[in-house]
């Protein structure tokens, strides 16, 4: 079979119905269809959302063993009980996701777990009274980590690795792992209007600087072009890039990036 042949024929694996499904391609991948996309993350609780409202949700639904389609997983319910964990004087004067990171909800789904998004409605708890009144019932099995991610790319990729950020981020993508994204956001990310972002001069000066990551999305797909390698992302806001989604040149991408991480499947309780 030649290769315009192979291109051709992309493959497109219908998750339990031809209505939801997603593409691989030996060039592409997209779990784009398989994303939840119906809010906004709630104040500053990027560390749960991405993690669980769209990594989490779209491997449940891929998931045979969970059998649903349109599965949403609570991210509100994880960031109130790590809200509800510190002093009630660090609580009380503190928007909701304040000193949260992506590693606590990753250990927080491994040890305890999550609720359907329809079973904790309540945008953010600083009490326990109505976390108490919910059982979670799903954990995830294991989560794994690429750290400084950056660091790939500066060097080069020099550092002899089994595989590059870039490559790491791909063969995850491969076996429909979305991957989450603990990066720096600079202001033309924030504020991009559009489907790709390109970073400005002004975004490279920030960047070697190595502030801490301040943010945290979704990889959910990736695109090789003659120009090189893009990463799709999804954002936590529908008002962001074109519906909440933008394409990124990995290498410029990569640089912005602190840590990596994926979650290696769910289990019930």
């Amino acid at each position: 079979m030649t290769n315009s042949l192979k291109r051709l024929l992309l493959i497109c694996i219908g998750v339990f119905s031809s209505t939801l499904s997603f593409c691989i391609a030996g060039d592409t991948v997209s779990l784009r269809s398989l994303c939840p996309n119906s809010r906004y993350q709630f104040g500053g609780t990027c560390f749960a959302y991405a993690p669980i409202y769209t990594a989490m949700s779209i491997m449940g639904r891929i998931d045979t063993t969970i059998k649903d389609k349109s599965i949403i997983f609570s991210d509100s319910y994880v960031y109130s009980s790590i809200t509800k964990s510190y002093p009630w004087s660090k609580r009380i004067r503190s928007r909701c996701g304040k000193w949260g990171t992506y590693l606590k909800t990753l250990d927080f789904l491994k040890l305890k777990g999550t609720c359907l998004e329809g079973d904790f409605k309540t945008k953010c708890v600083k009490c326990g009274k109505k976390i108490n009144k919910v059982a979670p019932r799903y954990k995830i099995k294991e989560y794994d980590v690429f750290p400084n991610a950056y660091r790939y790319i500066i060097q080069n990729n020099g550092a002899k690795e089994p595989f590059t950020a870039e490559e790491w981020v791909v063969r995850k993508l491969q076996k429909s792992k979305p991957v989450i994204v603990a990066l720096q956001q600079v202001e033309s990310f924030r504020t991009l209007k559009s489907g790709s972002w390109n970073p400005v001069y002004n975004d490279f000066n920030l960047v070697q600087n190595r502030a801490f990551a301040n943010h945290v999305v979704c990889i959910i797909g990736y695109q090789k072009t003659a120009d090189g390698l893009f990463f799709e992302v999804k954002n936590n806001y529908q008002n962001w890039g074109n519906g909440g989604f933008a394409f990124v040149k990995a290498k410029d991408f990569l640089l912005f990036c602190q840590d990596l991480a994926t979650i290696e499947g769910i289990k019930t309780k």
